[in-house]
């Protein structure tokens, strides 16, 4: 069977933390992903994800082939949610928070963890960045939050100071050479 998430080149960094954090069992109810547009932000959240789902990891990471990974990489598993705002909006509307709020406070489907990533969270207005922090201080068990922003300085310091952070760098040089040598190679 082969792979079906679409794994992103480069940080290797993060997915080693990410890897030990799970092997230590030290899941943090929340996660903050910084880094510039196109970093490849989401789809680490979705390895992230399919890693804390995996039914036979492969060094405490997602295998890519199990059912659970395979759902999480076909945007189909109950527990692996994605919010973002919607494309005729600025801002991350206070009624998508209320609706994070209301699955977040729906039984669990099936037992594991569920994650839940929000991509432009650094796109929150005043009211639903307030709505979010009061889901950020009372998360039901069980629950990850990845955030995706790639602005600090337009988060709420109290959201800031509920997250582990976690940088994302652009691509080194050696991993951008890898990328375009597979575009030598299309027709």
């Amino acid at each position: 069977m082969t792979d079906t998430l679409k794994r992103t080149l480069g940080h290797a960094q993060v997915r080693t933390w990410l890897t030990h954090v799970i092997a230590l069992q030290r899941v943090s109810g929340s996660y903050l992903f910084l880094g510039p547009e196109g970093a490849g932000k989401r789809q680490v959240a979705l390895e992230f994800a399919a890693a804390l789902r995996c039914l036979k990891p492969r060094a405490h990471w997602s295998c890519g082939e199990c059912i659970e990974c395979v759902r999480v990489a076909h945007g189909v598993h109950p527990n692996v949610r994605q919010f973002a705002k919607p494309e005729d909006s600025r801002d991350l509307p206070v009624e998508l928070v209320r609706t994070l709020w209301d699955e977040a406070s729906l039984k669990r489907l099936e037992p594991g963890y569920r994650i839940f990533i929000v991509d432009d969270a650094d796109r929150f207005n005043d009211s639903s960045a307030n709505a979010f922090l009061k889901t950020l201080e009372e998360p039901p068990a069980d629950l990850v939050f990845v955030l995706l922003a790639a602005n600090s300085a337009q988060l709420l310091p109290t959201i800031n100071s509920r997250c582990q952070s976690v940088r994302f760098s652009p691509l080194s040089l050696a991993d951008m050479a890898v990328a375009c040598a597979g575009f030598e190679d299309m027709p």
